[in-house]
């Protein structure tokens, strides 16, 4: 597990998917008094070269207007994700915000390509269409369709819940998940150990994808977390079938987990 060092990263080239994310990043980080840093891929979407620091500067100016926080911003050139990839890691990032309309993320790159990126970050990544309150993240849905690496899940579960002091609703699939009452005790068990206000519930509908939309509505959940599963190779982590589907569906912030980071 890692460390919170009070950072929150946000990729940005100044769209308004873009600027979403970073206002809920910002209301975030002043809540957990967590510095925030803007950071923007120079290439051939970029504004021209003198532009780029004062769009930032006056990006920073902007949300320090509306909240009590620092903010750092970079503008490197290179490919938006391997940036993202190493920056996060160099500055023990602890959450990164990603706006993205559905189709594109920042810099227009296709949203399924950023996925493949995300699915292997260091650190809990947030995908948010629209700028949201903060309070989206008191009552998180987490749907579970494998015990692979449910130590894993569980841990970052835990991590997440105390970083927003959530209440976790498991939700878990009778067609989908093997030794369901043995996965539900384990996670209770785990939960209930680290003081995390959480509840249990299961469906035998499918399709599974809509089904979880359809819960997360029910309960009112102001965001949904996944976890990305291993690849075949255990090298690298890869999105589960249904993951797209939701991050594309749903209008509540995605946060997105590689369990074994």
């Amino acid at each position: 597990m890692k460390k919170i060092n009070n950072t929150i990263l946000v990729p940005t080239d100044f769209s308004e998917v873009c600027e979403n994310a970073a206002f809920q990043a910002a209301a975030l980080a002043e809540k957990l008094k967590s510095k925030l840093v803007l950071l923007h891929a120079i290439n051939d979407q970029s504004p021209n070269d003198e532009e780029i620091e004062p769009k930032l500067e006056q990006f920073a100016i902007k949300l320090i207007e509306h909240y009590d926080i620092t903010i750092d911003y970079i503008a490197k050139p290179g490919d938006i994700y391997e940036l993202i990839s190493k920056e996060s890691e160099d500055l023990g990032v602890d959450i990164l915000f990603f706006g993205s309309n559905g189709e594109t993320g920042p810099q227009n790159i296709n949203a399924t390509k950023a996925l493949s990126y995300i699915a292997n970050m260091h650190c809990p990544t947030i995908i948010t269409h629209q700028n949201k309150s903060i309070e989206s993240y008191k009552n998180i849905i987490l749907p579970i369709t494998s015990d692979v690496a449910l130590s894993e899940q569980m841990k970052w579960t835990v991590y997440v819940a105390k970083f927003f002091s959530s209440q976790i609703n498991i939700f878990l699939s009778k067609k989908k998940t093997n030794n369901i009452e043995e996965i539900s005790k384990e996670i209770t068990n785990h939960l209930k150990k680290n003081k995390i206000e959480h509840t249990i519930s299961t469906t035998e509908k499918l399709p599974f994808p809509q089904e979880i939309i359809n819960q997360s509505s029910s309960i009112s959940a102001g965001s949904i977390m996944l976890m990305s599963q291993p690849d075949t190779d255990q090298e690298n982590f890869t999105l589960k079938p249904c993951d797209k589907e939701i991050i594309d569906k749903v209008e509540i912030p995605v946060i997105y987990i590689n369990p074994r980071r």
